[in-house]
């Protein structure tokens, strides 16, 4: 396998999600994370409030607006403990990039807090260019970004029913469960050798 490109997901495969995404409600973290508000936030379709107000109604939700929006806007907690220190190794052999789903809440801590442009490059943000995974628009998106052809990425997800579409528009993709995963992932395809586990 020839790789150019090195091409990550962000929450639970380099940024760390902890508890749950919201302060209560009976559904479960998959069943929010694809509900139509979360869909329509991501593609910056909606307002933060009205992100909010959806998800309140929808999902039932005791807790006010306020705590939602603050809830909602700590569960990333920052890179996994040795997330960073791999990604300033594989550059200096691959191109890294990032393709996420995220929204005018997460998207200042991933860039200002947690300094991903110092360590990705680029970021497709799918707020801010209208698409979401799993559509397949965005990853072809990515890959006219990127001029380089699908086979020679490599694209980890912890979502998989990203990972089918990825592999459906030709990269290589893989489904990864946290920083852990990602190593083995890389070590089985010979990207990368050395653990960088804290």
């Amino acid at each position: 396998m020839k790789v150019d490109v090195l091409l990550f997901d962000l929450g639970g495969v380099l940024i760390e999600l902890k508890g749950r995404p919201l302060p209560t409600g009976k559904a479960p973290v998959t069943d929010v994370i694809i509900s139509g508000p979360v869909r329509q936030f991501e593609r910056g379709e909606i307002t933060t409030e009205e992100f909010a107000n959806a998800l309140k109604s929808q999902l039932e939700i005791e807790e006010s607006i306020e705590t939602i929006i603050d809830h909602f806007t700590n569960w990333p907690t920052g890179f996994y403990p040795g997330a960073i220190e791999l990604l300033s190794s594989l550059e200096k052999n691959y191109r890294v990039a990032a393709l996420t789903n995220t929204n005018e809440l997460h998207w200042p801590r991933i860039t200002h807090e947690f300094n991903a442009h110092n360590y990705l490059g680029p970021i497709f943000a799918s707020h801010l260019i209208g698409m979401a995974k799993p559509d397949e628009a965005f990853f072809k998106h990515a890959l006219e970004q990127l001029e380089v052809e699908a086979s020679s990425v490599v694209y980890m997800d912890d979502i998989p029913r990203n990972v089918e579409v990825a592999n459906k528009v030709g990269m290589n993709a893989f489904h990864t469960k946290g920083f852990d995963s990602v190593l083995e992932v890389l070590e089985r395809i010979n990207i990368q050798e050395k653990s960088y586990k804290n």
